[in-house]
């Protein structure tokens, strides 16, 4: 089993002050659970925050846009916070989902609410788990157990690989070209060849 697993963490960014030091413990969970995050959106926002930037172009936008989709990609499983529902949280878990990411999708039930669960009790996918929470232990708690059953699901396997001499000293050459191991080579050239 590897020690270490890659999380794309989403949640709203709206009420993101009072929000804040939520978010903040989640990121402890994973870290502590084993989870090391593809983007850091929260330091960014905070980052923004203390600039004035509260308003951001069309530019920045999409290089943010780009900067998130190459990090829900890279990562191996989504964690979205969506006691605070936005477009981008629910995007973003349709998004992990498509690419074939386990995504864990967490609610606080709130009582008084119309709708207690709302639209994602009714979402049933293979890849998705929905959890309700009363109290913010229940949702560290759930965090924890996501990340140690990904990391059970996710841990690499291995496989002999036969090169003849001469594909053996092309790789062994853009080795040394690139600083990258022959594995994450190989990596590199399966993933661009899937389209990922």
């Amino acid at each position: 089993m590897q020690d270490k697993i890659r999380v794309y963490f989403s949640a709203s960014t709206r009420d993101f002050l009072a929000w804040r030091p939520f978010y903040r413990k989640i990121l402890d969970t994973i870290k502590k659970a084993g989870g090391v995050l593809t983007r850091d959106w929260i330091t960014c926002t905070e980052d923004s925050i203390k600039k004035g930037l509260y308003e951001l172009t069309d530019k920045q936008w999409r290089e943010i846009y780009q900067q998130v989709v190459k990090a829900v990609k890279e990562a191996e499983v989504l964690i979205v916070e969506n006691s605070n529902p936005s477009f981008s949280s629910g995007y973003l878990t349709y998004l992990g989902l498509s690419l074939g990411k386990p995504t864990l999708l967490l609610q606080k039930l709130r009582r008084g609410l119309s709708f207690v669960r709302g639209f994602v009790a009714g979402v049933e996918h293979p890849l998705l788990s929905v959890v309700f929470y009363s109290y913010e232990q229940q949702a560290f708690d759930a965090i924890s157990r996501f990340l140690k059953e990904a990391k059970d699901k996710v841990a690499r396997k291995s496989f002999h690989l036969k090169l003849s001499v001469e594909e053996y000293n092309k790789l062994t050459r853009l080795k040394l070209k690139t600083g990258k191991s022959r594995t994450r080579i190989i990596r590199e050239l399966i993933e661009g060849a899937a389209g990922f």
